[in-house]
């Protein structure tokens, strides 16, 4: 695995939605509401769960999926809160929500397999991910 960068996250809901209005979001607030999440074996929905989890709090994320954007979509229509990568955060449809722990970074990469001949090409994208890491 190559580290490449952190990805900052940030928690999100919609514009018009209860956590817009309140000016220092709680975990007991976040935790009473609808979240939109990946699924529970992500490294996004572990980072969460673990601050809800040390406070004797649980999430409600009746709707895991995988894919960013349906997240980003289903947040802008108030479906309920989520947690996004600052750079999808680009439109007045969500309202970004102050959160009321740690900030929220995730280590993003490249894996590949050491024992496995790589295509031309591939080890040319990985020529490309190390020298951009080293920068």
């Amino acid at each position: 695995a190559i580290p490449l960068w952190q990805d900052d996250m940030v928690c999100v809901c919609a514009a018009n939605h209860r956590l817009a209005g309140i000016p220092q979001v709680s975990l007991q607030d976040l935790s009473s509401e609808p979240a939109i999440l990946p699924e529970p074996d992500t490294i996004t929905y572990q980072l969460i769960n673990n601050v809800f989890a040390a406070e004797g709090l649980t999430l409600k994320a009746p709707m895991p999926t995988n894919y960013l954007e349906t997240i980003k979509m289903l947040v802008s229509v108030g479906m309920g809160w989520s947690v996004l990568p600052s750079s999808m955060v680009n439109d007045d449809a969500l309202t970004v929500i102050n959160w009321p722990g740690t900030s929220l970074r995730r280590q993003l990469g490249a894996v590949f397999l050491k024992h496995r001949t790589q295509s031309n090409a591939a080890t040319a994208l990985m020529d490309l991910l190390h020298a951009s890491a080293d920068d």
